[in-house]
């Protein structure tokens, strides 16, 4: 079974759009209009924290909406889950599960898996809601660059990184093009082993269990 994941987070402090580029939020919109997705109150209504699309949709308005159409179809996948963090009862961010056509939906034994994943996913995005609450979220970035070698101008990069910027608004931020704030993404990237701003994010997660 191969399965296509998608990270967003909301809006909590600085970390708005953390690690995520605003291209990430593709999926869900179509010349700058949101898709027109028939479970998305139903599921916003509920603030669940982990359900399948097949929970809030049938398959017939799943199939008929531009989010099917326009991105999952042409990618040959259809059937979605998703995890949750939430706190005091508002989601902080969450993850989208999506299979492949002919792998069917999730199973009852891949819904328990990714409950147990949702437990420390949730307990993760709480840590580091919490630590940008009390302003250490500075520190830890900072912690996070000294720890992985990153020089000072890629440091500035990457606590912008970590803010959701763009290229270009990084660019223009700290008076250098969005090609050579490109390069510093590439050895930010390099130093860390991160292979995405996603994963860069994933890494200041891990910081926080040390």
């Amino acid at each position: 079974m191969r399965c296509a994941m998608i990270l967003h987070f909301l809006e909590f402090g600085p970390l708005a759009g953390i690690g995520v580029e605003k291209e990430d939020f593709a999926p869900e919109r179509r010349g700058g209009a949101e898709h027109d997705n028939p479970w998305q109150r139903e599921m916003a209504a509920a603030r669940p924290q982990m359900a399948r699309f097949s929970d809030y949709v049938s398959d017939r308005r799943l199939s008929d909406s531009g989010l099917y159409q326009d991105w999952l179809a042409p990618r040959n996948l259809k059937n979605g889950a998703m995890i949750a963090a939430v706190r005091d009862g508002h989601p902080l961010a969450w993850i989208t599960f999506y299979k492949e056509r002919r792998d069917g939906d999730f199973s009852e034994e891949e819904m328990r898996f990714l409950r147990g994943y949702q437990r420390h996913f949730d307990a993760a995005i709480n840590r580091l809601a919490r630590a940008s609450q009390s302003q250490g979220l500075d520190r830890l970035i900072a912690q996070c660059a000294e720890d992985n070698g990153l020089s000072a101008r890629e440091s500035e990069v990457f606590a912008l990184l970590i803010q959701g910027r763009t290229n270009a608004e990084i660019g223009a931020r700290l008076f250098i093009s969005a090609s050579t704030v490109k390069v510093h993404v590439e050895r930010i990237l390099a130093k860390t082993g991160a292979r995405s701003r996603a994963e860069l994010a994933a890494l200041l997660l891990a910081n926080l269990s040390h």
